[in-house]
């Protein structure tokens, strides 16, 4: 079972949405149980922020405008961040774990076999 310590490291990294958005401290210590880091959980709930946010529009009335589509730029970035991360904590430099190279345009990734 995850400490409050990692939870909270967790929810950190989702901001005050995460929870009324169905990542509840439960949810985010079954992640963790099963062995997902702070950053694969991260980018989940960014990937379902930017997919419950692509509907938004700019909006200029009345002589304001609000940028809502930065709402979803930015969730996209934030994915993308911390799926990098998460990634780069999968790759495996212990000898003992039979790896194959994978080709992700012009980077190699080493794949984890289990």
């Amino acid at each position: 079972m995850a400490d409050i310590e990692q939870i909270m490291a967790v929810q950190a990294l989702l901001g005050p949405d995460a929870e009324p958005g169905g990542w509840t401290e439960v949810e985010i210590n079954a992640a963790l149980d099963a062995g997902r880091s702070a950053n694969y959980i991260a980018a989940r709930w960014w990937a379902q922020r930017a997919a419950d946010t692509a509907h938004l529009i700019d909006i200029s009335e009345s002589g304001t405008s609000r940028q809502l589509s930065a709402i979803h730029r930015n969730a996209k970035e934030m994915a993308a961040t911390y799926r990098a991360l998460a990634a780069e904590e999968e790759v495996t430099t212990d000898p003992e774990v039979p790896a194959s190279t994978v080709r992700r345009g012009r980077r190699s990734v080493q794949i984890k076999r289990v």
